[in-house]
């Protein structure tokens, strides 16, 4: 059974605390500038996760792109999402796009 955990680690203190599990892989967290969510890839999906434990990751509309690897970012001020996705061109190549942050209604 595969098991996925994201954890943040405070360096400070040295704890860790699990903010999600779950039987699906996830990868690739990355923070939000904000420090108050992580995205992430499922499937070939991209997630928002709060850090706080509030609620189970939510599916970020991607639009068109479906098949999403790992390299997935946030822009530095928080306006934008950049992703890689095979969908267009299929397995052989992968295409960025920029999201826009606002238009996902967070």
């Amino acid at each position: 059974m595969l098991r996925s955990s994201i954890e943040t680690f405070d360096l400070a203190t040295r704890q860790s605390r699990v903010v999600w599990q779950t039987e699906a892989l996830l990868e690739a967290p990355n923070w939000s500038p904000c420090g108050r969510y992580l995205l992430l890839n499922s499937e070939g999906l991209i997630y928002r996760l709060p850090i706080d434990g509030s609620m189970r990751p939510e599916l970020v509309d991607t639009g068109f792109a479906q098949q999403c690897n790992n390299d997935h970012g946030i822009s530095a001020d928080g306006s934008l999402i950049a992703i890689s996705d095979k969908a267009e061109y299929g397995q052989s190549a992968s295409t960025c796009s920029r999201l826009p942050v606002a238009s996902r209604g967070w």
